[in-house]
């Protein structure tokens, strides 16, 4: 198991009152596995991701991975490009810090069907465009873990969809352990092999999805589990089991 956690908790402190962003959760992620985390805005989905990536400290618990010093990829909601480069010079970014090569470059502009606009500059992009740069800059990092912070939810139907589908062709190639956030719980269905869901700081369901890909949202295994995902979410200290 590369990421395993140990009754990680955050608590966030003021003067008047406490909120628990994140109640005591032991869980672990398997290697090369795609899980999604699904739930409502406020129930302590991005602060799990950003305590999984260390960018928050936790009030009590512990993360480990299976090696010393993984290398872990973050891709935000927001693509957070730099305007003064190009996608290209978005992409191969961190090659400044030494140690990579832009020999993958080329194939990964393909890929991402970003090679006609290698020189184009982000107030020049789509905004599908512009998440497939700020993809393409975490992957170009070659990570072993990526994690995922609602990376689709500001873009439009069509392009969402297509971006999903990039994503699960580049999991079936490149195999990289993903930890994806979302509030659709049709896309946490179609993209996941895991689905935890979260209600108020806590995980109350962990569901296999053992379905082969590409899915189908009209599908009665997925219907079927959109209703328990559904269901989990609006129940109250209910523990989500898996039926299948």
């Amino acid at each position: 198991m590369p990421i395993k956690i140990d009754a990680l908790t955050k608590v966030y402190s003021t003067a008047e009152i406490k909120v628990t962003a994140l109640a005591p959760t032991t869980l672990s992620f398997a290697d090369h596995s795609f899980t999604t985390i699904v739930g409502k805005s406020g129930c302590g989905k991005t602060t799990l991701l950003r305590l999984l990536a260390g960018l928050e400290e936790a009030t009590n618990g512990t993360v480990s991975f299976s090696t010393k010093k993984p290398e872990i990829g973050f891709v935000f909601q927001e693509p957070r490009l730099m305007p003064w480069l190009t996608v290209a010079e978005n992409i191969a970014f961190a090659i400044r810090k030494g140690g990579l090569s832009t020999e993958k470059l080329p194939q990964l502009l393909d890929i991402l069907g970003l090679s006609a606009f290698a020189r184009s500059y982000p107030s020049e992009l789509s905004g599908g465009m512009a998440q497939r740069t700020a993809l393409g800059r975490t992957l170009f990092q070659n990570p072993d873990i990526i994690l995922m912070d609602e990376p689709f939810g500001a873009l439009d139907y069509f392009t969402r969809k297509g971006l999903q589908e990039t994503l699960l062709d580049l999991f079936r190639l490149e195999r990289k352990t993903i930890i994806f956030v979302t509030h659709d719980v049709e896309e946490a269905i179609l993209l996941g092999e895991r689905v935890l869901i979260m209600q108020k700081g806590a995980i109350i369901g962990d569901i296999p999805v053992k379905l082969t890909y590409p899915r189908d949202p009209a599908a009665s295994e997925v219907l079927t589990l959109r209703r328990q995902i559904l269901e989990g979410l609006e129940s109250k200290n209910v523990k989500v089991v898996d039926e299948s």
